[in-house]
């Protein structure tokens, strides 16, 4: 056993006061949490996919962009031995993980829409398409603030700084349709 576990506060212990411990007393609050709160990350992973399986859109959203992110860094081991021609064969494996992050994110949830705008901006498990990553910036926006503003004031959006007229038109035609494609304010959609 080690030290910082025996030390650990135990049930029938005196409560401790974070403010007056000393670094004895922090071991035995580290060794405490440790043993009792979470033991691992696969704990972690295993307690965001009950919260998401009991419905909790944060941790469904969580898991899927955890997933997304394993399947980023499996295509970036996969790109040194892939031709170019053979990645539409890859993105297309990945494509039921973007599916269900493009149907969350247009529930809407703006922090998905966010993550579909970097995975356009990244060009791994889509095809790079700056008018699509910023069609998804914009979206973002709209649908946290639930509100679509004239054209004026989205040509005035930061994710438009690099475009042109003609790009930034596209984007804004995009967020549009994206946006006109939420469910009613009041409705809630469970995949």
């Amino acid at each position: 056993m080690s030290a910082l576990a025996a030390n650990a506060w135990q049930p029938g212990d005196a409560p401790v006061t974070p403010l007056e411990s000393g670094d004895a007393e922090r071991e035995r609050l580290v060794g405490f949490c440790a043993k009792t709160l979470v033991s691992s990350e696969d704990d972690i992973l295993s307690r965001m996919r009950a919260a998401a399986t009991a419905g909790s859109a944060d941790a469904r959203r969580d898991v899927l962009e955890q997933k997304l992110r394993q399947d980023s860094e499996d295509v970036d081991a996969l790109a040194a031995d892939v031709l170019p021609d053979d990645m539409t064969a890859v993105s297309a494996y990945y494509a039921a993980d973007v599916a269900a992050l493009r149907s969350m994110a247009l529930q809407p949830d703006a922090e998905a829409a966010r993550l579909m705008a970097q995975l356009e901006e990244e060009g791994k498990l889509v095809e790079r398409d700056p008018i699509e990553a910023a069609s998804w910036q914009i979206f973002a926006r709209l649908s946290a603030q639930r509100s679509l503003p004239r054209d004026e004031d989205l040509l005035r959006d930061p994710a438009l700084d690099d475009f042109g007229d003609e790009d930034s038109a596209a984007a804004i035609s995009l967020a549009k349709k994206l946006y006109s494609s939420m469910p009613p304010a009041n409705t809630r959609i469970h995949p």
